[in-house]
């Protein structure tokens, strides 16, 4: 089946002008995954004198399925990468007390899988203290753009006392192909800092 498709994709890539088989498939399924996914989401990143951006840990802190948690940097950017999708957020490195912001989180499954919208995609936040989150449980309808391609999702707050505020969250969702679904869920954390 696998030699059939090789040799389909191959007539296919050749009308193209594209030679090898492995490196073509690749080429066209990116081309075409990203035409229907949205723009990816982008966030300026933390200047080296801004103080959310100070060696503390205290950027962004991403916990993956596995348990593991690991500093990622502002801007959009990856908190799990596995063969059949990907999540990424984007949070501000900082806000100003009493000032409305938000966090973005996407979904995007990877070529052969889409997000399934029968299931019953949960996203839940929890508030930190001295942080008022507009919408603390979210779901397909509160979604910014769901399609089978991706899911977008903003977590609007306003923080009403200055510090470190550290938000967590879980996102529960479903990936299928044309024959299987895979229930997913992952876990979040973020830290946002809040001056006056």
């Amino acid at each position: 089946m696998n030699s059939m498709r090789c040799a389909l994709s191959v007539a296919l890539l050749a009308t193209l002008g594209l030679a090898s088989c492995k490196k073509d498939e690749a080429a066209a399924a990116e081309r075409a995954s990203s035409a229907d996914t949205p723009e990816p989401i982008e966030a300026a990143p933390a200047s080296p004198s801004d103080p959310a951006a100070a060696p503390d840990g205290k950027q962004v802190v991403a916990l993956g399925a596995d348990g593991k948690s690991k500093v990622v940097p502002v801007g959009g950017k990856t908190i799990a990468d596995t063969p059949t999708y990907k999540v990424t957020l984007a949070a501000p490195p900082k806000v100003g007390k009493g000032t409305d912001a938000t966090v973005t989180l996407e979904i995007v499954p990877k070529p052969g899988w889409k997000l399934n919208k029968e299931f019953p995609t949960k996203l839940t936040i929890n508030e930190p203290a001295g942080v008022k989150i507009k919408k603390k449980e979210q779901g397909v309808a509160d979604a910014v753009a769901f399609a089978e391609k991706a899911g977008r999702w903003n977590v609007e707050f306003q923080a009403d006392s200055t510090g470190a505020k550290d938000f967590t969250g879980q996102i529960k969702f479903a990936v299928c192909t044309e024959t299987s679904c895979d229930p997913k869920k992952e876990q979040l954390a973020w830290n946002v800092a809040v001056a006056e």
